[in-house]
């Protein structure tokens, strides 16, 4: 594929009607047609980092110790493995009764429902 020239899609015509438009309006400085319809900020993409660059960013910046430092202040309360089963199933309820049933939400919580049961049967909870 070959790239079009950028100056053949301005049409010199189009431009001269313009600039006489904008003469109309008596302003004391009128903008460049050009410019506008060119505008060269446009042209700007934002730079995206690569995957090394974000670890090598990390591993030089690491986060200030306020931040790193897990919330303790609250001690977690054991949940039986029933009551979570409980909690889901309740929450899944709760998404049958929208008006707009959100299929992966639905399969998400039956997903976890599911882990949970195996985890019982295995005995690890």
């Amino acid at each position: 594929m070959t790239p079009i020239p950028e100056e053949p899609l301005i049409d010199p015509e189009v431009i001269k009607d313009l600039e006489k438009q904008v003469q109309g309006f008596r302003y004391r400085n009128p903008m460049d047609i050009r410019n506008l319809i060119d505008y060269l900020a446009e042209r700007e993409v934002a730079y995206v980092l690569t995957q090394e660059e974000i670890v090598q960013d990390l591993s030089t910046n690491p986060m200030p110790e306020n931040e790193v430092e897990a919330d303790d202040s609250q001690k977690s309360i054991p949940v039986k493995a029933t009551e979570a089963l409980q909690c889901a199933s309740l929450l899944q309820q709760f998404w049958m009764q929208q008006d707009i049933i959100d299929h992966e939400m639905f399969a998400g919580i039956q997903t976890i429902k599911d882990k949970i049961n195996i985890m019982r049967s295995s005995k690890l909870v």
